[in-house]
């Protein structure tokens, strides 16, 4: 029954097939206002939990005191405080101000400007009014270097620079937010034209990364893929050989990303790696379905009855491939975070569709290939090598399985070098203009890495205590020894400043307002703007914003465990929590990072139990999963040794080759058992090389190749995943030719469904 639709009606099935991929095809590129419905946003957000109390923080912080994904756009000048140049940047902040996407604009234009002059106190803005001599605009520059809320946040330290900080609508889509940035760089360099301008800061880098990630993915995919068949090509030397993977699995893969862009989130930096992995999976399985046919056809005596042959020689190991394939991807939907989650359940879609298409399009296409010359001659240049390998894997049995465990325990003992870390800019090539702007960026603020800590007390108004204030600022001052840490900002800064105007000689004494009375006399000269920069206006919650130079996420990580482990031994009377993105997205991202471990030991479990009640044997089970983890152990093993961090990217290298090692080991395993009902044990692991040694070396090295190709992509944590990918794909494909057949000769697998002759 499973043949007879294919190989009746093979016109209709590829009709259907076709008309299916380009329903496809339509629904990603034509939504509902006509552009493309699969859309690319490579925001933390889709990386960060769906619950816990540091999301909760997170949530609050963005709620209160806005985002801190923001735009910097820097003009520099040794004379950047010039009547001129300072006429200039107000323009230019007012008419950012006014352009759509932007949400808010922090700068030296709206800083509170306070102090004491001629023994009168002033409280105003730095540009209102703008100063009408360069006289007057040199003062306004020492003002500013001497105002801690200013000087390294708005101002550079030197004095040679000036900082906007621009926040938009965090509804906008990649696209659209580029382009909002775009205009504001248009202003920016219309205003100013004659001076160094540059952009830089969180949403500039997030930008950078999209654009080459898009790219990479319209450039280098395409690359791999004609790679891909350029192997296939020379392997298969026929025209069916060549079309019929692409073409089927190409239409496989245009459903799995109709459906994602239908009711999946937009393309990520996780969920970007589905078309590839489930390309190279659907790749495999019609690779085994034309290396079969090939070896049938010759024998059936006509592509009709060779196709019956082939989809009853395939159909179960292939059968059993999927489900243990959809299984190990399925494991990562005990993750915590979406879009693993997305991630697993996209793939164990398009594996079955690239099931479904093993079995139904490619076969039916096979219908129509053209004759063999000779058929005597199928795979005549590869029949020698089962012999071989099986006599070599037979005779040398003991030392190959030693052989592989000692591989086992020195990868092992190499993975505890490994170091978990995502370093953003490590994924641009050195000399990229994103690198460079940030190294210009660090120049001129010190900390070009955002932290924000949360901060609320206790009590409605709790911020009206002078106690609970002189704690915050014995914290900060604390924050401020930390290495990492270039510059600090909190309400006490804004208190200190505003105090000092209204009772300089209680201040150079006390430093804050140091009753509840000085308190609420220095409120009353506080702007509202200003001071609701920093607390709200329950004044009980309050922000300490931090610019930092950790830039990895190990840095990021390793100093809020600090400033934790400080909160815990010195308690202050209010309660602090870690609250920014970059400290949230850090921490999921090492986590997501090593849950893929987790991940697999759970898909590992998983494929054991099924295996073990298929085969009726706990030891079957347990041996299926050894040939499987050496390649993941292996793979763990060279990102210890190598000078390469495990990082978000490179972590899901483990889950796609796990899914092409599981199928060969299924591939082997099934037939052997078939094998083993009608020859001897030697016998049955020649039988079984014979049938899966062509289409296992054939998809490794296509694959090898294709991976090998994304060692050109721009982004190097794609570059990364390619190259590792292809040299743990070439592991695996020795494990599965040599110690696979080593250990699986001294077992008896059966079926336990399987008939009885």
């Amino acid at each position: 029954m499973k043949s007879r639709l294919v190989s009746r009606h093979p016109a209709r099935v590829l009709g259907v097939a076709m008309m299916l991929a380009l329903l496809a095809v339509a629904s990603i590129l034509f939504g509902p206002q006509g552009t493309p419905r699969l859309r690319l946003d490579p925001g933390m957000t889709a990386l960060l939990p769906e619950s816990g109390a540091a999301l909760d923080a997170f949530k609050r912080a963005s709620a209160a005191f806005g985002d801190d994904d923001v735009l910097l756009v820097v003009w520099r000048d040794d004379d950047i405080f010039s009547v001129r140049h300072l006429a200039a940047f107000k323009r230019f902040v007012t008419g950012a101000a006014d352009l759509p996407g932007v949400v808010r604009i922090d700068s030296l234009a709206a800083a509170a400007d306070i102090g004491i002059e001629a023994e009168a106190s002033y409280v105003g803005r730095f540009l209102d009014p703008l100063p009408d001599t360069d006289e007057a605009a040199r003062a306004l520059r020492a003002r500013a270097l001497s105002n801690r809320l200013v000087a390294g946040l708005f101002v550079s330290r030197s004095g040679d620079a000036l900082v906007a900080a621009l926040a938009f609508d965090q509804s906008l889509d990649t696209h659209t937010l580029g382009a909002r940035v775009a205009a504001v760089n248009t202003l920016s360099d219309a205003m100013a034209p004659d001076i160094e301008q540059f952009a830089s800061g969180p949403l500039a880098l997030r930008l950078d990364l999209a654009r080459l990630l898009e790219s990479d993915l319209l450039r280098v995919t395409p690359i791999a893929m004609l790679t891909t068949l350029l192997v296939a090509a020379f392997a298969f030397r026929s025209l069916h050989g060549i079309v019929v993977p692409i073409a089927a699995n190409g239409m496989t893969t245009a459903i799995t990303l109709a459906a994602m862009a239908l009711v999946g989130p937009p393309l990520n930096f996780v969920t970007a790696s589905v078309p590839p992995v489930v390309y190279v999976i659907g790749f495999a399985y019609a690779v085994h379905v034309v290396a079969a046919f090939d070896r049938l056809r010759g024998e059936a005596g006509s592509n009709r009855a060779a196709i019956k042959a082939v989809l009853d020689d395939v159909f179960l190991p292939l059968t059993l491939t999927a489900a243990t394939t959809v299984i190990a991807f399925a494991a990562l939907a005990a993750s915590p975070i979406t879009s693993i989650r997305v991630f697993g359940a996209f793939v164990a879609l398009g594996t079955l569709l690239a099931w479904l298409g093993a079995m139904s399009i490619v076969p039916a296409a096979l219908c129509f290939a053209r004759p063999l010359r000779s058929p005597a001659s199928a795979g005549a240049t590869t029949r020698s090598w089962p012999e071989h390998l099986a006599g070599f894997s037979s005779r040398n049995r003991r030392g190959i399985l030693l052989g592989g465990a000692l591989l086992a325990l020195l990868c092992g003992a190499l993975a505890d070098r490994i170091e978990v870390n995502t370093a953003v800019m490590s994924n641009f090539a050195p000399g990229h203009t994103a690198q460079k702007n940030f190294e210009r960026l660090e120049s001129v603020i010190g900390g070009p890495v955002p932290m924000r800590i949360l901060v609320e007390a206790p009590g409605v108004e709790g911020f009206r205590d002078p106690d609970v204030v002189k704690a915050l600022d014995v914290f900060e001052a604390w924050l401020e020894q930390q290495r990492e840490i270039a510059g600090s900002y909190a309400v006490n800064d804004y208190l200190r400043a505003l105090f000092r105007t209204l009772a300089p000689l209680s201040a150079d004494t006390h430093g804050l307002p140091h009753t509840p009375r000085l308190l609420a006399h220095t409120l009353l000269l506080a702007e509202p703007g200003t001071l609701h920069r920093f607390v709200d206006a329950d004044m009980r919650l309050g922000i300490i914003r931090l610019q930092t130079r950790a830039v990895s996420t190990a840095e990021v990580n390793a100093l809020a465990t600090r400033i934790e482990s400080y909160l815990v031994n010195h308690p202050p009377p209010f309660r602090a929590d870690i609250a920014g993105m970059t400290t949230l997205t850090a921490r999921s991202v090492d986590e997501l990072t090593t849950g893929q471990v987790r991940s697999l030991c759970l898909a590992l479990v998983a494929i054991a139990i099924l295996i073990s009640v298929l085969f009726a044997s706990i030891r079957i089970g347990l041996s299926a999963v050894v040939p499987n983890a050496l390649p993941i152990v292996a793979y763990f093993g060279l990102l210890g040794l190598l000078p390469i961090q495990l990082n978000l990217t490179n972590s899901l290298v483990a889950c796609a080759v796990f899914g092409i090692a599981i199928d060969d080991t299924v591939h082997f395993l099934t037939r052997y058992a078939q094998n083993l009902e009608r020859h001897g044990r030697e016998k049955a692991v020649v039988a079984t090389l014979r049938g899966v040694l062509r289409p296992v070396t054939l998809t490794t090295f296509a694959l090898v190749a294709g991976f090998a190709a994304l060692g050109a992509a721009e982004l190097r944590s794609q570059a990364e995943f390619g190259l590792l990918a292809a040299a743990t794909l070439l592991v695996a494909w020795i494990v599965d030719l040599v110690f696979t057949p080593a250990l699986f000769g001294l077992l008896q697998p059966r079926l336990a469904f399987q008939r009885r002759p």
